[in-house]
């Protein structure tokens, strides 16, 4: 696997906004240690992306409002561009992993909000589809929030479909991903937005390290499965940028690493992880800090 990453996302300050937490520098820290510990992934540089590549999916007014802040363009264009090269890696059958920030699935063609800029996501398969790879994507969201701005901006593409999953517990959720799955369409890419505040101890209070392990087995099983086409399941294609990270930074790196572990070929974006600290270590036994602030170091857990 291939890890898509620019250094610039650890400590690039890009909004003035007190309430943006994915804008805070350091908050892809704890993700690339977990990365980085596993031992196997090289690490490529991203290019950002292009307008042209802006402009599939966004309105010349957006993009020209976002290009008025310049070190948020800067920094969004940057996770943009990484989502396309992720997506481009992943047609070639290498697996690849984009780790960036300002997320994007709540950004529409005319606008966004929920801390998102660009849509990540879906400027990727434009990009792939434009660029005549691909002819249909299904895109999973399973983040607590509907990915409205991805549904925005691929509306008027038939054949790209979006699914977000909901459900009121483990259960019901797991439940309701799994119907869904097994009735996916047949397409060219699968697509995940991978959103992990539906965990116990954040937002959606619901969802295991377990359960995001079995989300990554039921989307490894579809992309194997004889239902999809044969280049899917000849190239295990999987796009999955991500979204929302859980609140505590100790508890991330371990979700992340559940599901990367089900599914060893991906492309993920994460973007909006909690703030990184100095180390963190995956193997540590998981345990709920809520909302107090948390250091790992090495073997030890300093709680202030």
């Amino acid at each position: 696997m291939r890890v898509i990453f620019h250094e610039a996302f650890h400590n690039h300050p890009y909004s003035g906004d007190k309430h943006d937490n994915a804008a805070e520098p350091a908050r892809l820290v704890g993700v690339m240690q977990a990365l980085r510990k596993e031992g196997r992934y090289d690490v490529e540089v991203p290019q950002p992306a292009t307008r042209l590549d802006l402009l599939r999916g966004h309105t010349e007014e957006h993009v020209a409002a976002v290009e008025q802040k310049t070190e948020l363009f800067a920094l969004a264009s940057l996770a943009a561009g990484a989502a396309i090269c992720a997506g481009e890696r992943c047609l070639r059958s290498e697996p690849a992993f984009a780790c960036v920030r300002p997320p994007g699935h709540h950004a529409s063609r005319t606008s966004a909000w929920g801390h998102c800029t660009f849509s990540n996501v879906a400027l990727a398969l434009l990009h792939l589809r434009d660029a005549g790879l691909i002819q249909s994507a299904f895109v999973v969201d399973f983040d607590q929030h509907t990915g409205d701005g991805t549904q925005d901006v691929l509306r008027h593409w038939p054949q790209a479909r979006v699914f977000n999953a909901y459900g009121d517990n483990a259960a019901h959720y797991l439940q309701s991903l799994d119907e869904r799955l097994r009735d996916a369409p047949q397409v060219d890419v699968l697509a995940v937005s991978a959103g992990f505040d539906g965990y116990l101890h954040d937002l959606g209070r619901k969802l295991s390290t377990e359960d995001y392990f079995t989300i990554g087995r039921l989307l490894q099983d579809l992309c194997h499965s004889t239902r999809a086409p044969a280049p899917l399941r000849r190239a295990r294609r999987r796009l999955l940028p991500s979204r929302s990270w859980p609140q505590c930074p100790r508890l991330l790196p371990r979700l992340r690493v559940s599901l990367m572990k089900q599914i060893p070929e991906l492309i993920i974006t994460p973007r909006d992880s909690p703030t990184g600290y100095d180390r963190i270590d995956i193997d540590l036994p998981e345990a709920r800090v809520g909302n107090v602030r948390c250091r790992f170091m090495g073997d030890k857990v300093i709680i202030y």
